[in-house]
């Protein structure tokens, strides 16, 4: 079966997924708003939570501006230093970790369709690590390069299609992270090379000068 090619529906998934990820964080905050107005004591562990939580839910905003919105506004580069920055942020506390070291070869900016691309790949890299891991980040002049490592580290072969827009079933919120990466690179005039060892996933993307 082929993907669908209707804008909206892609659009529709991935704002699902959006809203499934920011309700827990957004939930949080609300449930420890109620739990101040039942606390007598000052309620620090309250304050905690909500801060955790508030803290959380912007993260998870930022970086989805960056993977899947126009930030800045379509046709610009995106700073480097910004997608770092995000991205490292996003990862705090989570049983995924990034590394990302600042490199001196590294293009101070990205096309933004290269820059939404890396931010995605970096979703799908983390998402094959089921059992934690440490997705890693190395950004060239010449090509992006993603290694995903940890026990059990892998990218189902739907997934895989799907970046190249190729499906067995029909596009679905687990799906359409891969499907929007596949376009992406086809509109930055290039490709994800994806290669596995055992407990290894690679990623690289070519950058066309």
């Amino acid at each position: 079966m082929t993907a669908p090619s209707d804008d909206l529906t892609i659009a529709a998934l991935l704002i699902s997924r959006m809203c499934h990820d920011l309700a827990a964080p957004a939930g949080a905050v609300l449930n420890g708003v109620e739990l101040l107005r039942d606390d007598s004591s000052g309620g620090k562990e309250s304050l905690d939570l909500v801060e955790f939580s508030a803290t959380e839910t912007v993260r998870r905003i930022e970086y989805y501006r960056l993977a899947f919105g126009a930030a800045g506004g379509f046709g610009v580069d995106v700073p480097l230093a910004d997608l770092r920055r995000v991205a490292g942020a996003y990862f705090t506390g989570r049983k995924v970790t990034l590394d990302w070291p600042a490199m001196a070869a590294s293009p101070a900016s990205l096309p933004q369709a290269l820059g939404k691309l890396l931010m995605n790949l970096i979703l799908l890299a983390s998402e094959g690590l089921p059992r934690g891991g440490s997705v890693r980040v190395a950004v060239t002049p010449s090509d992006i390069l993603l290694s995903a490592e940890g026990t059990g580290a892998n990218l189902a072969v739907p997934r895989r299609d799907a970046l190249v827009g190729k499906f067995e079933a029909p596009l679905d919120a687990r799906l359409v992270l891969p499907y929007h990466a596949g376009i992406l690179a086809r509109a930055a005039r290039t490709a994800v090379a994806v290669g596995e060892e055992p407990n290894a996933l690679r990623l690289t993307v070519a950058i066309r000068g």
